[in-house]
């Protein structure tokens, strides 16, 4: 099956980047070749294509993701798009689907019980899926992230940097740990949490941090993010 979604993405080269990702994306979920991540492949895969494709420029990444998992409207209308192949297939594939009383190992490594005898009825759902309303529901996806998403993410990661450089004026340290301080003052509503301060003030820091940096500290994660 994945070699099939290899000859598409072969025979399709110029054609739509939208249409080549929907497709290869959501070919790969369906296939579910894999234990875990299957979800996060298919996301990379929309980036990796339109990348490809030169639809989008070298070095940018599309947070589908957001879109797709963070916003309600979205993510109902992605449950809904993998119903419309899964329901029908599941429909005739379960009459077919038993258990056995011992595990069996599979050629890929994994053991099940699973015991399915429509391979023969079932495969054609997987050879030829209608993906018609996948591709026009990425389109959707790509609109929203580039005219929402992105612009969301550009203004945190600005304010994020100037709290950084903020922090640093104060007392120069790694961008790890003023990052640390960042997530954890925004998380707590810009109050210093007890667990943070014991965070910088173990045997594994340089010096003990001051009240007065912790309050330097505060402020300028403040004044990042509550000012325009």
């Amino acid at each position: 099956m994945l070699d099939g979604l290899a000859a598409f993405l072969k025979k399709t080269q110029g054609q739509s980047p939208i249409l080549r990702a929907a497709v290869a994306s959501f070919g790969f979920v369906y296939i579910h070749p894999l234990a875990d991540g299957n979800g996060r492949t298919h996301r990379y895969l929309i980036n990796d294509i339109l990348c490809r494709d030169n639809a989008i420029p070298d070095g940018v990444i599309i947070p589908v993701s957001v879109a797709i998992m963070t916003d309600k409207t979205s993510k109902r209308h992605y449950e809904a798009i993998l119903e419309r192949v899964s329901s029908p297939l599941m429909k005739v594939a379960r009459p077919h689907v038993s258990f056995a009383s011992k595990n069996k190992t599979y050629p890929d490594g994994i053991q099940s019980n699973l015991v399915f005898t429509g391979d023969g009825g079932t495969r054609p759902a997987w050879r030829y899926p209608d993906l018609a309303q996948h591709v026009d529901y990425l389109g959707h996806v790509i609109k929203l992230t580039m005219n929402e998403h992105m612009q969301e993410e550009a203004d945190y990661l600005r304010r994020h940097y100037r709290a950084r450089e903020l922090i640093k004026a104060v007392l120069d340290m790694p961008d790890k740990d003023a990052d640390r301080i960042i997530r954890s003052l925004q998380s707590n509503n810009f109050i210093l949490s007890n667990g943070l301060r014991k965070e910088f003030s173990g045997p594994a820091v340089a010096r003990q941090v001051t009240n007065d940096e912790w309050n330097g500290f505060i402020e300028g994660v403040r004044s990042a993010f509550q000012n325009d």
